[in-house]
């Protein structure tokens, strides 16, 4: 057994988490390792300051030989979905959702309990790998995902909360600038730059990133970024040790083209650029970068995430075009096969997305009813108060992704793939 243990070679490094807000410490590491076939199990003890977690669960496994590592449901048909919660302005935390079910193929949906906080997962044995996610957030909000596990097998999903987050207070004061705009939370303080003045906010009592931009002359100059504050006073100092020169790109649209950028990390989002027509967005230099970091660029129907900021261009891409459908409280039916990445519908506080591999070449989607399953709190659509307002989104991709790829952007922003990008054109009406 000794002698198995020698000559490891590095695999992965995992960066030690921030304390949260109860002094204690937690770590999100994407495979979510329930590993089989492996030679060596190591089960690991969480403990965020409140909850212990279950120690009889694997969660790091190590061995030697080929890598293979299934996600809850372990095999090559598991499905894995991740649930959050996010508190007005306070950072998303994995949280079991009120209510999940799953479905394998165009069978029914079944009601799926969590496996770790915020965890679900299930092994899909439909020949084409087809699927169905649905999270109840609250009696009237359900998202519901339909597409394949070639289109992707991890899923997000975020719950927003109508609780403000907000525990403590904070003194801003920017200094080093001629104007900056400062976000910490929810909050942006725009202005002037007076080393002598400081501004109050309520913000969430977690760790906050606190971001800055500063401008001279109208011009982009400096990013600063302080990253996990916890005290009460910020100091956004643009030319101190946690700052650095913008990296200028150029968006080139047509004229009278709305175009807008923003920088998250995990807990912050920036504007870092809007204008009308083409105009310079500000990138953050990789001295200030983390992996957690991107930035979103969208003008016109096109939007973009990119780590390292580049030049964003996408008039040579053809116009997206919205589906055209009849939209009814009990399903719609599709003019046309969907050509792109998939549609999504909005209507009476449910979000439908359906990918392209998942209709295949169908035309009609019915509902399912949730609100028939056993622990469901979700009011079916063909409840929804009249008249009910309804967008229907059809999404093309730029580039090999999918709408499960565009799916996960928009819960976690911070967490989108690197370089995806796609265009998204919608319709309207009402019921």
């Amino acid at each position: 057994m000794l002698a198995e243990l020698q000559s490891w070679s590095l695999y992965d490094v995992i960066v030690a988490p921030r304390r949260n807000a109860f002094g204690g410490c937690t770590a999100t590491y994407d495979d979510y390792a329930v590993c089989s076939a492996w030679t060596y199990a190591y089960r690991v003890r969480a403990n965020d300051g409140r909850v212990v977690s279950d120690a009889s669960r694997v969660t790091l496994a190590i061995g030697p030989g080929t890598r293979r590592c299934g996600t809850v449901a372990v095999g090559g048909n598991a499905l894995t979905v991740r649930t959050f919660r996010r508190d007005g302005a306070a950072p998303a935390v994995a949280t079991d959702a009120p209510f999940v079910a799953i479905q394998d193929g165009s069978g029914a949906f079944t009601p799926v309990a969590p496996t770790a906080l915020g965890l679900y997962g299930q092994t899909i044995t439909d020949g084409a790998g087809r699927y169905g996610v649905a999270v109840a957030c609250g009696a009237s909000t359900v998202q519901l995902l339909q597409a394949t596990l070639t289109e992707g097998a991890t899923i997000d999903v975020t719950c927003a909360s109508t609780a403000a987050g907000n525990g403590r207070t904070v003194e801003l004061r920017k200094t080093s600038c001629q104007r900056a705009d400062v976000t910490i939370g929810n909050v942006t303080w725009s202005g002037p730059c007076d080393p002598t003045a400081t501004q109050s906010f309520a913000v969430p009592a977690t760790p906050l990133d606190a971001g800055g931009l500063s401008f001279t002359n109208g011009v982009p100059e400096r990013f600063s970024l302080e990253r996990g504050v916890a005290g009460a006073l910020v100091v956004a100092d643009f030319a101190g040790p946690r700052s650095a020169p913008v990296d200028l790109r150029r968006v080139t649209v047509g004229p009278g083209v709305l175009w807008y950028a923003t920088l998250f990390t995990p807990t912050l989002a920036l504007a870092t650029g809007r204008g009308t027509g083409p105009g310079d967005v500000a990138g953050l230099p990789a001295i200030l970068r983390q992996a957690t970091d991107i930035h979103r660029v969208c003008a016109g129907p096109f939007c973009h995430y990119l780590q390292a900021l580049t030049d964003v261009d996408d008039s040579a891409q053809p116009a997206p075009v919205a589906p055209a459908a009849t939209v009814t409280a009990t399903g719609l039916t599709l003019a046309a096969p969907i050509s792109g990445l998939g549609a999504q519908l909005q209507l009476g506080g449910w979000t439908v997305s359906i990918s392209r591999g998942w209709l295949d070449r169908g035309l009609t989607y019915a509902y399912p009813r949730l609100c028939d399953l056993p622990g469901s709190s979700a009011r079916c659509l063909d409840a929804v108060p009249r008249p009910a307002a309804w967008t229907l989104t059809g999404f093309t991709p730029v580039g090999a992704w999918s709408l499960v790829d565009v799916w996960n952007a928009t819960q976690r922003p911070h967490a989108a793939r690197d370089g995806l990008a796609y265009g998204a054109a919608s319709t309207t009406g009402s019921l």
